[in-house]
């Protein structure tokens, strides 16, 4: 936490992985509206809706994700350092809530498919 001089500082970098995906998504996602190859079109929305799933996903209040980062920020000092605390556990939690929600299903099975396109 000691790295930013201020929390604003903080929220601003934690805040803007999260826009970046979503710019990324919304851009890939007007390629794919566009009248291109059916290929072209493909990834492009393949890579529209991964940018999109991933901002919601790093948005998630667990401190190693930005949304944990942007929670200590908006938080009083006191809660904040306590949330801090919770950086150690946080991948423990992050692979939880990967392991039982459809997150990493909706990531991959795109992937495989589109590797499994491309082998023939």
């Amino acid at each position: 936490k000691g790295r930013f001089t201020s929390p604003r500082a903080e929220f601003r970098t934690a805040v803007s992985g999260p826009l970046v995906s979503v710019g990324l998504g919304v851009l890939f996602v007007l390629i794919a509206l566009a009248d291109l190859p059916s290929a072209v079109d493909g990834v492009a929305a393949w890579l529209g809706y991964i940018n999109l799933i991933l901002a919601v996903f790093n948005l998630l209040p667990i401190p190693p994700l930005d949304g944990g980062r942007v929670l200590g920020a908006l938080l009083p000092r006191r809660q904040a350092r306590v949330l801090g605390m919770l950086e150690g556990v946080g991948f423990l939690l992050l692979l939880l809530v990967l392991m039982n929600s459809h997150i990493m299903s909706t990531l991959v099975s795109p992937l495989t498919r589109f590797f499994l396109h491309l082998a023939g």
